[in-house]
């Protein structure tokens, strides 16, 4: 049986299946800036519920991102370089 969530992770609806078009790179990047601001915030706090926020990331990180386009110029990859 699935243990129920511990924290309603806010990242989950923008990591989707698809989620992303080929020219979608810049609102990937930023979608995942805040999903790893959200799980380090809850860090401080419960180190296991961020835990299972990695996971939960980990699940849907392809899934949403499978479309993007690695040649397309983005200022958004850029920018992390």
């Amino acid at each position: 049986m699935a243990r129920k969530p511990s924290h309603p992770w806010a990242f989950r609806a923008g990591m989707r299946a698809g989620a992303f078009s080929w020219h979608g790179t810049a609102k990937a990047v930023e979608r995942l800036k805040a999903a790893s601001s959200e799980i380090r915030a809850l860090n401080r706090s419960d180190p296991v519920a961020a835990a299972e926020g990695v996971i939960v990331l980990a699940e849907r990180i392809w899934p949403a991102f499978e479309h993007i386009d690695p040649h397309f110029p983005s200022k958004a990859l850029i920018s992390l370089s």
